[in-house]
């Protein structure tokens, strides 16, 4: 089996004075109403908030793996209270989105602990994946997160802050000059650090020693010697080969760009081998009247977030979203939340 190409890639209301005093033909904690109709009169109590996305945490630029920081971000993955996920729920959110089988199946074989991977955790926080810092030259912890071979450096940072200007780098010498990244030249892109620090020039950020294939050179990349193929390299193909148009087969320099820096899924994206074409939109449609408050058809449920599978009704969907193809997706004109698993640093 060859060596994954990816790794992983209540609000609080104090109420001041007196503490406040409940009438005796109050019922302090009525039960749930489930309409079935209108009814005339009577609120109906709002569906519950959803959990917030990656447990609450918001310093996604600590997450070095752009597409599993894509999915926290957005929502599509989801840490338990302690900030973990496990293989499991990892492999089911890549396919529920769409990501490539294959992909989905030996990017976490080979991140989480499996035939495939000895050293690797049960669990990962997406949050603590920089286990080698300070562009170090050592083995990756064991039961830790198992850093690549090498690195680019855009998002293995030190202190949470992606470098725009690594990226820049590498868009300046690899970006075809009609501005939509191709297989060849995202091969291109990750060459460019495919060396190890001390060799001159640009160099990778850091090293897993552990995992230096056999034969290859400290000054050696896979371009010039292919046994130096690693997860650099395989985990940005990778990245692409998931998230590419599927109607022009490239990824635009733009949604490049948002993916590695802020965690934004391209603008294409909705899943199923590389994301679905966006669905037609009538023009201008009438707008929808509101239901009456009394009622509403995602009773007992909560709202579904984005690019979830969805049921024809598009209440279920929460606020912002509507239903097409069976997915939550963004309404026309309403801008699309920002979202990275840990293929490349």
């Amino acid at each position: 089996m060859t060596m994954s190409r990816l790794l992983l890639v209540g609000l609080t209301c104090a109420a001041g004075g007196a503490e406040a005093r409940v009438p005796a033909f109050v019922d302090p904690e009525p039960e749930p109403i489930f309409p079935i109709g209108p009814i005339v009169g009577v609120p109906f109590p709002p569906p519950p908030l959803p959990a917030p996305p990656s447990g609450g945490r918001q310093d996604h630029g600590r997450i070095v793996c752009p597409v599993i920081g894509m999915f926290v971000k957005n929502g599509l993955l989801v840490p338990d209270a302690r900030g973990f996920v496990t293989k499991a729920q990892t492999k089911a959110a890549f396919l529920e989105a769409g990501v490539p089988s294959h992909i989905a199946t030996e990017t976490t074989e080979a991140n989480f602990r499996s035939a495939a991977c000895s050293r690797c955790p049960e669990r990962i926080n997406p949050f603590e994946m920089n286990t080698i810092r300070g562009g170090a030259s050592r083995g990756s912890p064991f039961g830790g997160a198992q850093e690549h071979f090498r690195s680019t450096g855009i998002r293995d940072t030190d202190n949470g802050v992606p470098r725009a200007g690594a990226f820049d780098f590498g868009q300046g010498r690899c970006l075809p000059s009609d501005g939509r990244w191709t297989s060849s030249a995202v091969a291109c892109f990750a060459g460019l650090w495919d060396r190890d620090p001390g060799c001159g020039g640009v160099t990778s950020n850091d090293v897993d020693t552990l995992k230096r294939p056999s034969g290859c050179g400290r000054c050696e990349g896979a371009l010039a010697n292919p046994r130096c193929a690693s997860q650099l390299g395989g985990a940005i193909d990778f990245m692409f080969e998931a998230f590419r148009d599927p109607s022009t087969g490239r990824i635009t320099a733009g949604d490049w760009r948002g993916m590695w820096l802020d965690l934004e899924l391209p603008a294409h994206f909705r899943g199923g081998g590389g994301g679905y074409p966006p669905a037609p939109r009538p023009p201008a449609p009438a707008p929808r009247p509101p239901s009456p408050p009394s009622v509403s058809v995602c009773t007992g449920r909560a709202p579904i977030p984005a690019f979830k599978t969805c049921s024809s009704a598009p209440h279920c969907c929460m606020s912002g979203l509507e239903c097409v193809q069976g997915r939550c997706v963004p309404l026309v004109g309403v801008p699309r939340p920002p979202i990275e698993l840990r293929p490349t640093h």
